[in-house]
């Protein structure tokens, strides 16, 4: 291994090399710090520029590089995500250029700005031509719930309830269900870079045709911080102010999502001794808005098994403490009956 790069994927990336830049070789290389997914990530320097290069962990049911790098080419090709040089998906590896992030506090117009930003780069997302589909995300977030009972992480009994409040969800959201939407489906504060300028939209290894609402829902759930400032990402996704059934929609998916993203954070986190002692309740987590004063302060941390799975079980527990609330017996009325 030369610089952390796989021995069995230099021959792809020599190629990869010459048919970008006419050389099989980079001048600078240096190992990024990636996200939870597995893949490696590097910065390389070649002449005066600067390009992202990253390998992608194995496929298997879920991720899969000939899907993503469709996705990655359309966003790139729509100024959503910084522009792809080259992909091979046999061998999982993509070159893209290089964008120097900036943190995103120091976006300018700060947080409202960033919200109203994501709200604009969602809906480019959207309009561009469809990418691939995979599943149902209703269904697919129900398979995630229930591997985490086989990744020994919950048992039979705790995932009932969120299995239960995901399934009365989905029967009434499915009837008026809007045609599904080019959806990047990660839109986590690490995949959201800002360049001091404007926003790019990053790591594409989740994306697959899905339902419109749930890019909306996951940048609300990610970046606003109050039910003003959603309220105020909503009303710059649709343009005009939200009606009855806009609302509603927006509300369940947030829900729908914070199961999502808790259980991918759990899984992340299997095999390491943490999960939940037997008979207890997902009420029992940490809440929500205590696991991310502590993320955010350092106290907590998402590098660590313990940070993941604290993190996840406070989301599903946030997700079924909103399902107990009259807001959301009221949205699922009004899906079920628009």
């Amino acid at each position: 291994m030369i610089d952390g790069i796989p021995e069995d994927k230099r021959p792809a990336l020599d190629s990869a090399l010459r048919t970008v830049f006419g050389r099989p070789r980079y001048d600078t290389i240096a190992a990024v710090a990636g996200g939870l997914s597995g893949s490696g990530v590097w910065r390389l320097g070649v002449g005066v520029g600067s390009y992202l290069l990253k390998l992608e962990a194995p496929a298997d049911g879920f991720h899969d590089p000939a899907r993503q790098y469709a996705c990655l080419k359309l966003a790139a090709e729509a100024g959503v995500a910084p522009e792809l040089l080259h992909a091979d998906a046999e061998a999982g590896l993509s070159i893209s250029c290089w964008v120097e992030a900036r943190p995103l506090a120091d976006h300018p117009g700060g947080r409202r700005a960033i919200l109203k930003e994501m709200a604009k780069l969602v809906r480019r997302l959207q309009a561009t031509p469809a990418f691939p589909p995979l599943v149902d995300f209703f269904e697919g977030v129900s398979q995630l719930v229930a591997r985490t009972q086989a990744l020994g992480l919950a048992d039979a009994a705790q995932i009932a309830e969120p299995l239960e409040r995901l399934a009365e969800i989905a029967e009434d959201w499915r009837p008026g269900q809007a045609e599904p939407v080019s959806s990047h489906n990660d839109l986590n504060p690490r995949n959201v870079i800002s360049d001091g300028r404007r926003l790019w939209l990053v790591d594409w290894g989740a994306a697959f045709r899905n339902d419109p609402w749930v890019d909306v829902a996951v940048s609300a759930n990610f970046f606003a911080s109050s039910e003003d400032e959603a309220e105020g990402l909503l009303q710059a996704y649709l343009g005009a102010p939200a009606d009855a059934a806009a609302r509603a929609r927006f509300e369940l998916m947030r829900q729908t999502c914070r199961l999502y993203y808790g259980v991918l954070i759990l899984a992340s986190a299997a095999g390491s001794g943490a999960g939940l002692r037997p008979g207890a309740g997902w009420s029992e987590a940490s809440p929500l808005s205590e696991v991310q004063s502590a993320l955010g302060s350092g106290r907590m941390s998402m590098d660590t098994p313990d940070g993941r799975f604290g993190y996840g079980a406070a989301l599903i527990g946030e997700m079924l403490r909103q399902c107990h609330t009259p807001g959301h017996q009221r949205a699922l009325e009004v899906v079920a009956g628009g």
